[in-house]
């Protein structure tokens, strides 16, 4: 009913509008052919006396005429097309190229760690969230902190091993809100075996979690953001998905197909004004990842493959999320950004 009603309102608010464009469009376009030929085929009339800073004041006034007739039938049809005025960047403030009120972002595996640190910040900037998580007392825990932001927030239980209930938590962000305008692919599982004793219950298990999952929240969200011609999609892969990692087959083919899958979103759906990008970090110092490196044997020797010679925080990539997901990165598309303190550039 929701979804119905938003629907509604959008094509009441849309088409009196473009009925205004279209005759608008039509008139500056008349106005401009005859400011265009006007300015060719007759010189201004100055008389032999007439100071030189009157000559080039009028001048300059001719030429404004004609380029803001131009440019308001170029925007008119331009809108006329389908082709939203918000697909290229303003010059409004930098607080408001990176604010997200209006905008309701769904985060996967938000009940803790990365997830729960991407929902914050997106709350912070001013987006509604829905968070998504096998995890409910996770779920709800990171759901008072986007309320103590004063954002709107719905929780979602689901688990990516079933098709249905993946799909049954985009249905209800869209139920609940009535569109879903930022859609960030996080929850990720790991086993770590070697490649000769890998379980087919594992593999299919991190297919179906990493890779699978997006694909299902992503072709049930897009069509609502191509109606609105405007989206965006970030999906959390790993430098695992651009390197071999030992022990780690399914998570290094589940991330480098979600990198590639990252790639065809973004080239089937950059015309509708939604960017995709993936953000591939490196280990990331969340409590699980706190629990795994801490200890200097093992997470020294990685740190030390690491021109930073440290591992992540969460805050840094739910930063870099920020920016992806914000106005301010219109022009990005299609792109895997490693956030790994330049590992892969050695």
């Amino acid at each position: 009913m929701k979804s119905q009603l938003s629907k509604t309102l959008q094509s009441l608010a849309t088409e009196p509008s473009t009925e205004r464009c279209s005759v608008r469009s039509e008139r500056s376009s008349t106005r401009a052919a005859q400011i265009v030929q006007d300015s060719l085929m007759r010189e201004p009339q100055f008389v032999d006396d007439a100071p030189e800073q009157l000559r080039q004041r009028e001048q300059a006034e001719k030429l404004e005429q004609m380029h803001l007739a131009v440019l308001e039938h170029r925007l008119c049809t331009s809108q006329r097309v389908g082709v939203k005025s918000n697909a290229v960047p303003s010059t409004s403030t930098i607080r408001d190229r990176f604010a997200l009120e209006g905008k309701t972002a769904m985060v996967t595996g938000a009940s803790r760690g990365l997830g729960a640190a991407i929902a914050a910040v997106l709350a912070e900037a001013g987006a509604d969230l829905v968070l998504v998580g096998r995890n409910r007392d996770g779920l709800e825990k990171t759901a008072t902190v986007v309320d103590s932001l004063g954002r709107r927030c719905h929780v979602a239980v689901a688990d990516f091993l079933s098709v249905d209930a993946t799909r049954a938590a985009a249905h209800s962000a869209l139920y609940h809100f009535g569109a879903v305008d930022v859609l960030v692919n996080n929850a990720g599982v790991v086993f770590v075996e070697e490649l000769v004793a890998s379980s087919l219950v594992h593999w299919e298990a991190t297919q179906a979690v990493n890779l699978r999952a997006p694909f299902l929240l992503a072709q049930t969200l897009a069509p609502g953001m191509i109606e609105r011609e405007w989206g965006r999609i970030i999906n959390i892969t790993s430098i695992s998905g651009l390197v071999g990692s030992h022990a780690h087959a399914a998570y290094c083919a589940s991330k480098g197909g979600l990198n590639s899958l990252t790639k065809v979103m973004a080239n089937e759906w950059g015309p509708h004004n939604i960017c995709v990008n993936a953000i591939a970090p490196t280990v990331v110092m969340t409590d699980m990842g706190m629990q795994v490196w801490s200890d200097p044997a093992k997470g020294d020797p990685v740190k030390q493959r690491i021109p930073l010679h440290r591992f992540g925080e969460p805050i840094e990539v739910a930063d870099l999320v920020l920016y992806l997901a914000s106005p301010a990165s219109g022009m990005l598309n299609g792109q895997v950004i490693p956030i790994d303190g330049g590992f892969t550039a050695v």
